[in-house]
Formats: C-alpha cells, sequence, structure tokens
C-alpha cells in the first residue's frame, strides 16, 4: 500500500496500480526449500520475502489439486497444473489442514477450478499422457478422474460391465 501511494504521489501520469495481498487469506507451505507464507491477491499468489520468490498469476493455472486431503491429516499439498502442460507441476507441501477451508472458499472466489485426492499424484506422467493424447483425455471426461465426488455405485457398475465383458 505504501508503495501504491509514493507511485501515485511520485507519478500520477503512469496510473500503476499494485495487487494487494489478502493476508487473511494466507496460508504457511513450502514451494521451494523453506517454509513460507504465501498470499493470494486478485491477480496471483505470492511470496516475496524469500529466494526465489513465488509469483504464481492466476491466469496460467489451469486446475489445482489439493492432494493428501482427510479427516485426520494435519497437512495437504497443493498441486497447481498450468494452462501450458510442458510446464511442471508447481507443488506446495505441507500447508496445515486449519488453511483448507479458507483456500477453497477463495479459489471459489477467483473462479479457479480445483479437485480434493486422498494421495498425491505422479503429474510428469499425467501430463505427458495428456499432450501425447489430448483427445483421449478429452473423451474419458477430462480431470473428472480427479473428482472424489463420483460415487463408488457408478464404479461397481463399470466393474459389472467390464466383467461381462467378452471378447
Amino acid at each position: 500500500k505504501r508503495v501504491q501511494e509514493h507511485w501515485g504521489r511520485e507519478f500520477p501520469d503512469l496510473n500503476l496500480e499494485f495487487d494487494v495481498p489478502f493476508r487473511e487469506l494466507g496460508f504457511f507451505g513450502v514451494p521451494h526449500k523453506s517454509n513460507v507464507f504465501l498470499m493470494p491477491t486478485i491477480h496471483c499468489i505470492v511470496e516475496l520475502t524469500e529466494m526465489p520468490p513465488t509469483v504464481i498469476p492466476i491466469e496460467d493455472i489451469e486446475i489445482v489439486n489439493l492432494e493428501r486431503v482427510g479427516f485426520n491429516l494435519k497437512n495437504f499439498d497443493v498441486a497447481i497444473i498450468f494452462k501450458d502442460f510442458e510446464k511442471e507441476v508447481l507443488r506446495i507441501d505441507t500447508v496445515p489442514s486449519n488453511y483448507l477451508d479458507g483456500l477453497k472458499e477463495w479459489m471459489t472466489s477467483v473462479k479457479l477450478k480445483y479437485y480434493e485426492t486422498k494421495m498425491n499424484l505422479i503429474w510428469k506422467q499425467i501430463l505427458k499422457n495428456i499432450v501425447e493424447e489430448p483427445q483421449t483425455f478429452i473423451e474419458n471426461g477430462g480431470w473428472s478422474f480427479l473428482d472424489m465426488d463420483i460415487s463408488d455405485d457408478d464404479s461397481d457398475d463399470q466393474q459389472e460391465l467390464d466383467s461381462e465383458f467378452e471378447p
């Protein structure tokens, strides 16, 4: 806010606007090597005090997968999948579980699609398969394989159909 005020006074014709982080929506996690406090803004997620700084533009994010989410776990991980599938997935590890609801609320408010899974996924292989066979990915329902809300009854029905199949 002080930088915004300074630039507004010194260079009013530039009309620069600075993105102010929402401290109350911030959360601790490990995006690189150390545990840091990340804060969402309207346009990105930032952490600027440790090297290397973390700046994740929301417009570059395809989906977010909240991994190792469970009732008895103290921490979960955040996997950020970018629209450019050639780009490596950014992991923010060991986020304390008490930040889960606030993070989900913020992602909903900025219209970021997120999923929850009970285990960590091997994203390098998943993205490789998507890039190699995008049509198959679309035909199989896209990201629906991450949706934990699909009932077990649906998978039981599919297993019955598979067992009845005779080549």
